[in-house]
């Protein structure tokens, strides 16, 4: 899952500088070669040197969900009566990668040309048995994207809108799921990414799916400005509908 902005690789005393992710990335070559720099604020996050063509070549900066799926803590516990049901916003992580694209490439993912990758800083790994890698993840639901003090303006986050439905007979309480991203592409709105909407039903034939946000459009029909998705129709995940099930919930009865 990801948005994109496209650049040239910079030259000799022409350094080039963006804001991308809620970061700034600053990129410097010298005769020793490109030297990427990546600040939170005043605080340098990644620094590592980069060998690019001389002649310059094309560059790519991408945000996405993790590899790996990502197991959802959410922090308070829910209660849903039968056919009740909760909304709200969940903060994921979004990792942020720059990426070599060759010449001639098409716009969708450059697949190994990854030259670094940004994880977030409270990013972990595990690992379940008969499950494989996954992400501990916690995130309390919210009213609005940004609700809360320690989130406003981490624009890093992915930002997912969640609505936690019980089709089932008994009451039931849960706070706690696995979902995978991988195949959704992320949209921008009002400088946050944007991922797609989650519906969880809880019942006998419940699960987990997904659907594909709206495209935004200006009053004469075209898409809104904003980082350019690339790749949406190519990658893995929903075809037709914009739906997508899988993945599965924590629930005691």
């Amino acid at each position: 899952m990801f948005y994109a902005v496209d650049a040239r690789s910079p030259s000799t005393g022409e350094p080039l500088s963006l804001e991308f992710g809620g970061l700034r990335w600053l990129l410097e070559r010298s005769r020793h070669g490109v030297t990427v720099y990546v600040l939170r604020g005043e605080e340098a996050v990644h620094e590592s040197l980069l060998g690019l063509p001389e002649r310059g070549c094309d560059l790519r900066f991408e945000g996405m969900a993790p590899r790996h799926p990502i197991e959802l803590g959410i922090g308070t516990e829910l209660t849903l009566a039968p056919g009740g049901q909760v909304r709200g916003w969940l903060a994921l992580p979004l990792d942020l990668r720059l990426v070599h694209v060759p010449e001639g490439d098409a716009p969708q993912p450059a697949e190994g040309q990854e030259l670094l990758r940004v994880r977030d800083p409270e990013l972990r790994l595990g690992w379940r048995e008969g499950q494989g890698y996954h992400h501990p993840w916690d995130s309390r639901l919210m009213r609005v994207p940004g609700d809360a003090d320690e989130d406003r303006g981490r624009r890093e986050r992915l930002w997912l809108r969640a609505r936690i439905r019980n089709d089932s007979e008994h009451v039931v309480h849960t706070r706690r799921c696995r979902i995978a991203l991988a195949g959704f592409p992320a949209r921008v709105l009002r400088g946050m990414a944007m991922g797609p909407c989650m519906d969880w039903n809880i019942g006998p034939l419940g699960g987990i799916r997904f659907r594909h946000l709206p495209v935004l459009t200006t009053s004469g029909g075209e898409p809104a400005p904003g980082p350019r998705i690339i790749g949406g129709d190519e990658v893995a995940g929903p075809r037709r509908g914009g739906e997508a099930r899988h993945g599965f919930g924590e629930v005691a009865l």
